[in-house]
């Protein structure tokens, strides 16, 4: 006999005992904060094993989710920090019409 999949740790004649099936999808929902989150995984999985998505755009849905943002579709132009610290870094440099910046003028941002 084996071990039940959903962890509790009883023996199964399949997978799981009855019932216990839904035990680990509620487990994984609240890992992840519901079942829309762990869509946008899914989805997110699918795409990258797809090549529809770099592996830095899987790794940004997947921390967003775990992050507790809202879940979106998964996508490459996705923002990352760099991308806004340099959005912030032109915006100052514009406004201030100088060649240079300073990290409080960024922050400020």
């Amino acid at each position: 006999m084996a071990t039940c999949e959903c962890g509790c740790g009883d023996e199964a004649q399949g997978q799981f005992i009855t019932g216990h099936d839904q035990r680990l999808r509620i487990a994984l929902e609240t890992e992840v904060g519901g079942v829309l989150p762990l869509r946008t995984i899914v989805r997110a999985a699918r795409a990258y094993a797809d090549g529809d998505i770099t592996d830095q755009a899987f790794t940004q849905t997947v921390r967003g989710v775990f992050a507790g943002r809202p879940p979106g579709p998964p996508s490459d132009k996705a923002k990352t920090c760099r991308d806004e610290i340099l959005e912030c870094a032109r915006q100052v440099l514009r406004q201030s019409k100088r060649h240079t910046f300073t990290i409080p003028e960024i922050i400020e941002c």
